[in-house]
């Protein structure tokens, strides 16, 4: 068995070696260390902030730099802009030479001005360009539109009064015909064989004027035509038998459509519309217009109209101007003209804004920190005599809310103490322990 003091010095032997071991690698351990104190400092804290501001925006200068940290405190009912403004008027009220401030806000509203005059200068351009085709698209359709409706009154017009004048002869020719048998069974029958066709017409058509009173001349050629053509068929004083044996109903009809036709050439008695058509077409009217007109029926039907353009001309209207034609279609105002350019303009602006949004107040150039953009934090540089820097810094202080950092301070002499002291300290530290 080992004995007590023999384990004693296995144990002393063996705690040299592990700390002769220790010693060995004691400094590799700063080699890891950090010894950056934006590196131990929360990323979140105004040192580290102001520090990564000044290097980007300020660097070196032989003013003295203040950097007034502006938070909104959510007790107060004023917001980032507000207090900006105060700290402005603190600074005006000071009588220090060349003092200037510059605050990220104003940056922001510089930079989102200047967005919105390129927008509006695109804008303008592009409507511009397009006003004469709104203009030109305009009087397109409201002249075809009109000259639709002129159409289409006239058309429908030619129809009303084609099959008014037609029905009302037909009509006549039946009533005449009835009153011709009443005046063979009162006149020719009592009067044969003393009577004679020429007097038997000549009493019917002066029965009609009498009770009808209309289409009088028509009325004298259709009797005439069918006395003629009876005379010479059976004679001007046929037996009553061999007179009604003729189809004399038959006879006036026929007359009425070659006299209809006559005065109507081409008509067919059983499509007027078509002949309307055709006679409009005929009169070097526009096919694609009479189609339309017809269309849009009796009624004029404007709704229809209006879609019925639309189709026409969306094939060969710019993408811009297409969602507006129904707007502009049959509109018989100009100011439409206005509205549709108005809404262009709208329409052009989101587009644009879409395809180049507007700098965000977090995304200035330089890519300005965006711990002090947003409706929490904004920053202020401050550039004065540093005689002043005390002045400025009392008068700053008596707002909770705004923190002013004198970079001197707060970025030189701390990153100086933790940068080139502590490291030392801890590296002979370790050594005098070893």
């Amino acid at each position: 068995m080992i004995s007590r003091s023999r384990l004693s010095i296995l144990i002393i032997m063996a705690w040299l070696v592990l700390m002769i071991y220790l010693a060995h690698y004691s400094f590799r351990v700063f080699n890891v260390l950090t010894y950056d104190e934006m590196q131990l400092m929360p990323d979140n804290v105004e040192p580290v902030i102001v520090d990564n501001l000044v290097n980007k925006y300020i660097g070196t200068s032989n003013e003295t730099t203040l950097v007034v940290v502006v938070k909104l405190n959510s007790n107060s009912t004023m917001g980032i802009k507000d207090h900006l403004n105060y700290v402005n008027s603190i600074i005006r009220e000071v009588d220090a030479p060349n003092i200037t401030i510059t605050d990220l806000l104003t940056v922001y509203n510089d930079a989102y001005t200047i967005y919105n005059e390129t927008i509006n200068n695109v804008t303008a351009e592009i409507i511009n360009n397009e006003t004469g085709s709104v203009w030109s698209l305009y009087w397109s359709l409201n002249n075809e539109c009109s000259s639709i409706i002129r159409l289409n009154r006239e058309y429908y017009s030619m129809v009303y009064n084609l099959s008014n004048d037609i029905s009302g002869k037909f009509n006549a020719t039946i009533d005449y015909a009835q009153l011709l048998y009443y005046e063979i069974e009162d006149y020719y029958l009592e009067k044969y064989p003393n009577a004679s066709l020429t007097t038997l017409f000549y009493l019917t058509t002066k029965d009609y004027e009498i009770k009808y009173g209309r289409y009088d001349n028509y009325i004298n050629e259709l009797a005439n035509r069918t006395l003629t053509q009876l005379i010479s068929n059976i004679g001007n004083g046929p037996s009553p038998y061999k007179l009604v044996s003729e189809n004399i109903t038959g006879i006036l009809l026929m007359n009425y459509e070659y006299i209809i036709q006559q005065e109507y050439p081409g008509i067919n008695i059983g499509n007027i519309t078509g002949y309307a058509y055709d006679v409009l077409l005929n009169n070097d009217i526009n096919y694609t217009d009479l189609r339309i007109a017809v269309l849009i029926g009796p009624n004029t039907d404007m709704k229809l109209l209006r879609l019925l353009l639309i189709q026409e001309y969306i094939n060969d209207t710019s993408t811009i101007l297409t969602p507006y034609i129904y707007q502009l279609t049959c509109s018989n105002d100009t100011s439409v003209v206005n509205t549709v350019l108005n809404e262009i303009r709208s329409s052009v602006t989101n587009a644009l804004m879409q395809e180049h949004p507007p700098p965000s107040i977090l995304d200035l150039p330089d890519n300005l920190t965006q711990k002090f953009l947003n409706d929490t934090y904004t920053v202020a540089f401050i550039s004065l005599p540093s005689n002043y820097e005390d002045t400025i810094y009392d008068l700053l202080t008596k707002k909770d809310w705004v923190y002013p950092v004198s970079t001197d301070v707060i970025l030189y002499e701390l990153q100086e103490m933790v940068t080139n002291d502590v490291n030392i300290i801890d590296k002979t530290t370790a050594a005098s322990c070893s």
